[in-house]
């Protein structure tokens, strides 16, 4: 009997990934919370998720578990959110809601090793591409001092 069967490879987003952990884990966020730069969160939609983890990590330091649901109807209440960008953050926090119960199992360490390796590579694109533009206008002197500005983030 023949096996037709398919691999794929899933490819998972590690933007998506560290979502995941602000929401569903204090330990995870008590680690990775020093590393946040909002800005290298390319996905706009996953940034505005990130920024409203990080409030409420500031004001009850512990991670919003299913009140990022709340969080998110006060946001699209009070307008902050477009429609389009509604719905890709009710996708996303529907598909965290199964993670939410199996996060005992969720290992830390491995997402915050994952966390840094992702966002320092983030930085270092980041910083690569104000160099090239600045000595792209001709601004050699700038471009030095950004090389020489380099901050690791972990």
């Amino acid at each position: 009997m023949a096996n037709n069967y398919r691999r794929r490879k899933v490819k998972e987003n590690p933007e998506r990934q560290i979502v995941l952990g602000l929401v569903v884990s204090s330990d995870y966020f008590r680690i990775a919370f020093p590393l946040l730069q909002s800005d290298l969160i390319e996905t706009p939609y996953i940034r505005n998720v990130v920024k409203w983890a990080i409030r409420y990590w500031e004001k009850f330091q512990k991670s919003p578990g299913i009140q990022i649901e709340d969080i998110f109807k006060k946001e699209v209440k009070a307008g902050s959110v477009d429609e389009d960008e509604a719905v890709l953050i009710e996708e996303l926090l529907f598909s965290l809601s199964d993670e939410y119960e199996r996060a005992e199992q969720f290992n830390v360490q491995y997402l915050v090793d994952q966390t840094e390796s992702y966002l320092e590579t983030k930085n270092i694109e980041a910083k690569t591409k104000r160099i090239k533009t600045l000595l792209e206008r001709g601004e050699l002197s700038a471009a030095q001092h950004e090389m020489l500005d380099y901050k690791q983030i972990s």
